[in-house]
């Protein structure tokens, strides 16, 4: 009976895992992967990435994207450039007895930022 109870719990964690949706926050922040990565590239000029989960729209991606360009630049004052892409993102489901991974391209936007004074 225990077994299976864990098997109820790890399959229900994994699907709504796999159901999550991209928040406001750092990559490397929480247990999913989704979210932003920054790099400066020269002075006011950033690159900033944003993974999304599988069922995020680009437009999702790109406002938030903005919400960070705008606390890095401290206004809405910046010029942007964008590039639509993929990664391999991983949704692990526990359907005993087997275990699957779904590995489909989830949305990625890959952004150029750069500050105007």
């Amino acid at each position: 009976m225990q077994l299976r109870a864990f098997f109820i719990v790890a399959s229900s964690a994994a699907f709504l895992a796999g159901c999550a949706s991209a928040s406001y926050k750092q990559r490397d922040e929480g247990i999913t992967h989704f979210g932003y990565e920054q790099k400066k590239i020269a002075e006011n000029e950033f690159a900033i990435d944003y993974y999304g989960a599988k069922s995020d729209s680009y437009e999702k991606l790109e406002e938030l994207w903005r919400k960070r360009a705008e606390e890095v630049c401290k206004s809405k004052n910046y010029q942007a450039s964008f590039a639509r892409e993929t990664y391999e993102g991983k949704t692990l489901l526990l359907l005993p007895p087997f275990v699957y991974y779904d590995k489909d391209g989830w949305p990625l936007l890959k952004g150029k930022l750069s500050c105007v004074a």
